[in-house]
């Protein structure tokens, strides 16, 4: 399964969002779509139609789904806030920006929390 991911920060946080119990990236599948649309539509579905601009490619990872335990391929892009941040979906029960140390308290997932991590290791994190 392929997955689009987007990543946005603020003030050397990131925003994350939260599906049942764990935080993780805002995104989702890809459904026969460029994925720049896929991240623009999840951002908008999420986020109560947040604007986003989807940048740098930033790389790949891969895992176990935290939820339908399969396996998958996410793609993370770097974006940018085009429009306030929406409140979040049904779906999602809050988002929240992050920093290195407000992580240690919270269940993100194993690929979130790698994601996470390579950000803190490569300076993008505070």
């Amino acid at each position: 399964m392929k997955v689009i991911n987007g990543i946005i920060f603020e003030k050397g946080k990131v925003l994350l969002v939260k599906k049942k119990d764990k935080w993780i990236l805002p995104g989702g599948k890809l459904e026969n779509e460029l994925y720049f649309h896929c991240l623009e539509r999840e951002f908008s579905e999420e986020l109560s139609e947040t604007k986003i601009d989807v940048g740098e490619f930033y790389d790949t990872f891969s895992g176990i789904t935290p939820f339908s335990k399969k396996y998958f391929e996410a793609d993370v892009y770097f974006c940018t806030l085009l429009s306030d941040l929406g409140k979040p979906s049904q779906e999602i029960l809050d988002r929240k920006y992050f920093g290195k140390e407000d992580i240690k308290e919270i269940e993100l997932s194993k690929v979130t929390r790698d994601i996470f991590n390579r950000l803190v290791k490569e300076g993008y994190v505070k």
